[in-house]
């Protein structure tokens, strides 16, 4: 069985993005298919042929609520096997209505393994047709043989005999006579689900458990292509120092200033200037990773019905690749930032327009040193992604790394969970110690869930690698006193709940407003998740000593909490610092200008604690 990978950003607030957008209302966003099963296949019935007219997969749910991308695999393979295939097994496929637009697939047979207790060695085993989705367009790195390798997404169509979570048993070329059985390695494409309201709770958001009223608008995406560079990589060449940011992208302006900061001035986002490599376009902004706009590209060129478009949420870019504003190189090097939605609350509330989270980390990133920000973007509309995505964003990286752009930290602002042991887990866990081996520092968020880290373990937060720093929050709580209670401190409460508390019915108080006091304790205090080994520095607000840390945007008062936002901080002045070649605990101390806080070192390594404020 598959591990699970449950990811969730671990925070989005409000970005206006001052452009007008048709709202789309959101239905059922998951499908539950029955609990697992366990089938042996049907004697063989010859070849299994898929007209492949539907895309962008619904969910398989198991009983144990895992979730994963249906009828998908991640396969990896020799680079030189991949590009056999490629040769022998390519078909052209054209739009059935005027046959001059076509597409190029490659198409493979398959087999499965038998589940335990079958009789599948009595006879062949049946053998279906998938078809190659995507393959990573950045090299994966080479196996035990030395052999350079590539990342492969293929799927095949919906079929009752085939039970979820099914294994690959072998590959081969469609249209080789040879029929040469390629060796290869699988992956589950897990679902990175990110927590729809953005605020910290359980952990786990399985597409059982997860709620379509907290999200009551996905927005249609506005990917598009930004062609005036200029404005973004004035004065930025390939060797200058940079960060890249695995997130839902950046919301490029395409009229001149892209935004005001925190200061009221209209400035430009600056843009990290990649290489020419992996085949992609020299003058990208950057790369986006999310394979469902690929999917959006067949459907379109092909003419499918738009309807079967999954949420509804990429029908706008339908239209223009049906128009032939966007090819499929546009999307692949464009990380347009269209994550933007409405959602409710836990209490209620609603939220308008909220989204844009890899704007807002990149925001806070450039504005330290004006660092540009290489946005690499995993993450879709709705803030969802693959396991898929997320291995050729972070291959992205390593490419652009090694063709010699300078990056020198990577920003990783979500975290999942994943069965210990997995080969999941362990492949992600390479990546990331692939990363740091070429001189890249990681930031990474440790999560909202207000859990202890030691013993519910999140990734990449928890991953042992020496150049990383996982990132918490701190604050100095408000504690509400009951009935004059010398000993009845009860809540830890941020300024922005203190008034709504006062303002309470005396009924649900439990005393009447005459008996209830607010006090402000002394000390900083963890919020969110926990680990005196794990979480390596917290982060607080010092001009208002909580963890409700400064917008980067010119909006007054507004604040943001959540590890995500001060995994961006840490990111931002770590620029002070970089290149550096140091260890750990020394970057560390000079985030933290050396201060440590007694009350947190059993819920932070050594009790550091760095503190931010409007200036920084």
């Amino acid at each position: 069985m598959a591990a699970p990978i449950k990811i969730q950003f671990v925070d989005r607030r409000e970005y206006n993005p001052q452009d007008p957008i048709q709202e789309i209302d959101l239905a059922d966003i998951r499908i539950t298919a029955p609990a697992e099963i366990s089938v042996c296949f049907p004697s063989p019935q010859g070849h299994k042929q898929n007209n492949f007219n539907g895309f962008l997969s619904p969910v398989d749910i198991t009983k144990d609520g895992q979730s994963a991308v249906k009828n998908q695999k991640i396969l990896i393979l020799k680079t030189s096997d991949y590009n056999t295939l490629k040769e022998k097994s390519t078909i052209s496929k054209c739009n059935v209505k005027d046959g001059k637009k076509c597409i190029d697939i490659i198409q493979i047979s398959i087999s499965f393994k038998q589940p335990k207790g079958c009789l599948g060695f009595l006879f062949e085993q049946p053998r279906y047709t998938a078809e190659v989705v995507r393959a990573g367009e950045c090299p994966n790195g080479k196996d035990a043989d030395g052999d350079e390798t590539t990342i492969v997404l293929i799927e095949w169509e919906d079929n009752d005999q085939i039970p979820p979570f099914a294994e690959i048993d072998s590959i081969r070329g469609i249209n080789s006579l040879s029929q040469i059985t390629y060796q290869f390695d699988q992956l589950t494409n897990l679902i990175i689900s990110p927590d729809p309201a953005g605020d910290p709770g359980d952990p786990i958001k399985s597409a059982t458990e997860y709620s379509p009223s907290q999200i009551t608008r996905i927005y249609p995406s506005q990917l598009q292509v930004v062609t005036q560079t200029n404005e973004y990589k004035n004065g930025i060449t390939s060797d200058t120092n940079c960060i890249a940011v695995l997130d839902t992208g950046l919301k490029f302006s395409t009229q001149g200033a892209s935004y005001q900061d925190k200061s009221g001035n209209f400035i430009d986002f600056k843009v990290a200037n990649p290489f020419l490599t992996c085949g992609l376009e020299s003058d990208s902004l950057g790369y986006n990773a999310v394979t469902d706009y690929l999917k959006v590209y067949k459907a379109a060129i092909l003419d499918y019905d738009p309807n079967n478009i999954a949420f509804g949420f990429y029908s706008e870019v339908f239209k223009k690749i049906q128009n032939m504003e966007l090819t499929r190189e546009d999307i692949i090097n464009t990380p347009y930032d269209d994550n933007l939605v409405d959602e409710i609350d836990e209490a209620g509330c609603c939220k308008p327009q909220v989204g844009r989270h890899g704007t807002i980390i990149s925001a806070i990133i450039n504005q330290k040193n004006n660092w540009p920000v290489l946005p690499v973007k995993v993450f879709n509309a709705a803030g969802f992604g693959t396991f898929f995505d997320l291995l050729c964003g972070l291959n992205y990286v390593i490419g652009q790394k090694k063709a010699g752009l300078n990056i020198q930290a990577l920003n990783a602002s979500f975290v999942g969970s994943f069965l210990e042991g997995s080969q999941e887990l362990n492949f992600l866990e390479e990546k990331f110690q692939e990363i740091a081996s070429l001189g890249i520092w990681i930031a990474s968020a440790a999560g909202n869930e207000d859990v202890n880290l030691d013993s519910n373990k999140k990734y990449p937060a928890c991953f042992s690698i020496d150049k990383m720093i996982t990132v918490g929050t701190a604050t100095i709580p408000y504690l509400v006193n009951r009935n004059n209670s010398p000993t009845n401190y009860e809540q830890n409460l941020a300024p922005s709940i203190r008034q709504a508390i006062l303002n309470l019915p005396a009924l649900t108080l439990l005393a009447s407003p005459q008996n209830l006091s607010i006090i402000r304790d002394t000390n900083w205090l963890s919020t969110n998740n926990i680990s005196p080994q794990v979480v390596h520095l917290a982060v607080g607000n010092s001009d208002i000593e909580t963890d409700e840390l400064p917008s980067p945007f010119y909006s007054g008062s507004e604040t943001f909490t959540g590890t995500s936002i001060a995994t961006a901080y840490t990111s931002a002045m770590m620029t002070v610092h970089l290149p550096y070649n140091g260890n750990r605990n020394s970057l560390i101390d000079l985030l933290s200008s050396g201060r440590q806080s007694d009350t947190l070192r059993s819920t932070v390594n050594n009790g550091r604690l760095m503190l931010v404020n409007t200036e920084h």
